[in-house]
């Protein structure tokens, strides 16, 4: 599995919280919504990890 999308969405979410002082409100608002695809990606980076060991222990 590709994680350059987990990669991309941390930066974005570092440089959403240097720019909070700004834009409070907004960067809440953004800041949970990052952290919720962050959830998915690393649900899928986990599922596809537990996937490859139960390949890899099949085929040994």
């Amino acid at each position: 599995m590709d994680c350059r999308r987990a990669v991309d969405l941390a930066i974005q979410r570092h440089q959403v919280e240097m720019a909070g002082r700004q834009f409070p409100k907004f960067s809440e608002n953004y800041m949970k919504f990052l952290d919720g695809q962050l959830r998915e990606i690393n649900f899928q980076i986990a599922i596809s990890s537990v996937m490859q060991y139960i390949v890899f222990l099949y085929t040994r």
